[in-house]
């Protein structure tokens, strides 16, 4: 019996110490959560207005092309986006029957007051015709004259003429079809130098007070593969009805290689750089309407409420409640609670 106390007890004894060995001391501490974060520090930034709009030729370096006399258009030699050498040859046309009948009345008219002119000088040689009707008739002629040299010089011999282009550059528009009649004036073609672009861009009107002229534009396309810097040319103080939004022009280096028509994104310099402490978007965490950001305290993070100002691309002024040298949590932040330990992780290798 005794044996089997004395067993029993070196068993106990055994468990206890068990139970006072490792197994029973408290284990290590959770892991943090793993964040990056980036130390607050001001720079020198621009804010600029986003904007969308399209490419097309200065009109400063257009020229539209119309006919003084009504014509039909025979025949189209060139086609909207053609590149073409100045000289080069658009379309063909002939005036309209109406305007042939009117060239031959003139030249009938013309011939009549040669006529009358010839006439009126002999009779006054003769002393059968007064100074008076020697200035008529000559007065006549030289109307006559003037008359039917304005209309060959605009219309010629009245058969099929040629228009060219009036400078090397791009075929914008060609505004009549083949068989169609035109009155006079009305606009033929435009031919644009290639190399004097410009982006025309729409704005919302409470922008307008903040966009200088010779402001700073980076404007680039779609897709972002190609990126110019222009400067603001003109800012139209006017809505257009259809988009509802102002007008900002920007004018390109002659090296842009946009296409007339292509659609592009431009980001307008508003007032001068000033230096400013912004954090990536993803860094602001919002509690309702209330902006904050999670800053690194002892190992832990704290949310510190801030006033947000100017986007800058993808970083966001911090106008207050971040001290400058404060580790601001940019990545790992939007699931963390406040007060929760954390894990710095080094930055990823450039």
């Amino acid at each position: 019996m005794r044996a089997r106390c004395a067993g029993g007890a070196a068993i106990a004894l055994g468990l206890f110490l068990g139970a006072c060995g490792p197994a029973a001391q408290d284990a290590p501490a959770a892991a943090g959560a793993p964040v990056r974060v980036e130390a607050a520090a001001a720079s020198e930034r621009q804010e600029r207005l986003a904007a969308f709009g399209a490419i097309e030729i200065s009109p400063d370096h257009s020229r539209t092309i119309s006919l003084s006399y009504e014509a039909v258009i025979v025949s189209l030699r060139a086609a909207p986006g053609q590149a073409v050498a100045s000289g080069a040859p658009l379309i063909e046309v002939r005036p309209t029957p109406a305007v042939v009948l009117e060239q031959r009345r003139a030249l009938e008219a013309l011939r009549f007051a040669r006529e009358d002119h010839a006439r009126v000088t002999r009779l006054r040689a003769q002393s059968l015709a007064t100074n008076a009707d020697l200035a008529a008739a000559q007065q006549n002629l030289a109307v006559a004259e003037a008359t039917a040299n304005d209309l060959d010089a605009r219309i010629g011999a009245g058969g099929v003429r040629v228009i060219r282009a009036p400078i090397a550059g791009l075929v914008e528009a060609l505004d009549v079809e083949a068989g169609a009649i035109v009155p006079a004036g009305a606009a033929l073609a435009r031919v644009g130098d290639a190399q004097s672009l410009q982006a025309r861009f729409g704005v919302e009107i409470e922008d307008l007070a903040a966009i200088a002229q010779g402001a700073s534009t980076l404007v680039e396309d779609l897709r972002g593969e190609v990126s110019v810097e222009g400067r603001v040319a003109r800012v139209l103080r006017r809505v257009d009805p259809t988009t509802r939004l102002a007008e900002v022009t920007v004018t390109l280096p002659a090296d842009a290689s946009f296409l007339p028509g292509a659609p592009v994104r431009g980001q307008i310099a508003l007032g001068a750089p000033r230096n400013v402490i912004t954090l990536p978007r993803a860094a602001i965490v919002y509690d309702g309407e209330r902006a904050g950001v999670f800053v690194v305290q002892q190992g832990a993070a704290r949310r510190v409420d801030v006033r947000t100002g100017a986007e800058f691309g993808d970083r966001i002024e911090i106008v207050s409640g971040l001290d400058l040298g404060q580790q601001a949590i940019v990545e790992g932040g939007a699931s963390l609670a406040d007060g929760a330990p954390v894990t710095i992780e080094a930055p990823a290798a450039p």
